[in-house]
């Protein structure tokens, strides 16, 4: 049976921390939350797997704007890529950290060696979650700017209502708009990955590991601070050379030919490829003004 949260996720701009959990750990991460707000730290979370644009820009603006990020870290909460990407974000952003190990299984050799300076904490060495919290808000990330009176705000008892309700009012609402074909054409496209995309002019965060190669010629002369494009098949990058990027993964492409188009991006600050694209990254060897990172 799940644990719930009790309060309401923050959402003032004091300083508070960001928990980050997957939701197949909500029981953990609800008695973790509930405790550190009990504690009059203010808590925004989040549990879900950021795969929409607008839930993953909201996510990356909260971690922005937190004093510290907890990362609540399972084997199960690993094998997602959005949650690997939120913690490889918080990184590239020098953000302050602490990861709590909800399980003792090991982590891979490359997020090992990414986490190796960041102080943590490992659930099986507690009795339980509350001898766990209490131990780890005195350590050195967890700082009294971070509490406050307004961290505890109880949850709304009549959210499953709500929610119930408004599920209700969006099925209606749909039902309308299918009078029009075309009108449901449109909703259909814009609620789509090119329909958001289309949309976006900026943004922090983008990652579009495993979709369409076709996808990167809407991103044309749009600003995307951080790209993730693992994966996606790519054999022409032409697209990248106008987009205004600072972070770009291409890892998993090993059919790019050249990085040549990307000697065009002037905003290019790194680039993390794969082994197998090794050919690809011969042919600008010496030319280019971005740091190649070697990647998985």
């Amino acid at each position: 049976m799940k644990n719930e949260m009790k309060y309401r996720s923050y959402c003032g701009d004091e300083p508070y921390l960001l928990v980050k959990f997957w939701e197949s750990d909500e029981r953990n991460a609800s008695a973790i939350v509930n405790r550190f707000i009990e504690q009059q730290f203010r808590v925004s979370y989040s549990g879900q797997d950021a795969i929409e644009l607008e839930e993953a820009d909201r996510l990356a603006a909260r971690m922005l704007s937190s004093e510290l990020i907890v990362f609540l870290i399972s084997a199960e909460a690993l094998e997602s890529l959005a949650f690997r990407n939120a913690i490889h974000y918080a990184l590239s952003r020098e953000k302050s950290l602490f990861c709590i190990f909800l399980d003792d299984k090991p982590l891979s050799h490359g997020l090992a060696l990414q986490l190796s300076g960041i102080p943590c904490a490992r659930l099986c060495e507690y009795d339980g979650t509350d001898g766990l919290c209490r131990s780890v808000v005195t350590k050195e990330p967890f700082s009294q700017r971070l509490r406050g009176e307004d961290a505890k705000v109880k949850a709304d008892t009549n959210r499953s209502k709500k929610r119930a309700l408004i599920a209700a009012a969006v099925v209606v609402a749909l039902m309308m708009v299918a009078a029009s074909g075309a009108a449901v054409y449109r909703v259909q496209y814009e609620n789509s990955l090119p329909g958001q995309i289309e949309r976006i002019t900026e943004t922090d965060y983008l990652d579009l590991s495993g979709e369409d190669a076709a996808l990167l010629d809407g991103l044309e002369g749009k600003t995307v601070r951080v790209l993730i494009a693992r994966g996606m098949g790519l054999t022409d990058i032409a697209a990248l050379a106008t987009v205004r990027c600072e972070e770009l993964d291409l890892s998993q492409n090993p059919s790019i030919n050249t990085l040549e188009p990307l000697l065009k991006n002037e905003s290019l600050q790194t680039v993390t490829v794969s082994q197998d694209m090794f050919p690809a990254i011969m042919r600008i060897s010496g030319r280019h003004a971005f740091r190649i990172l070697i990647g998985e």
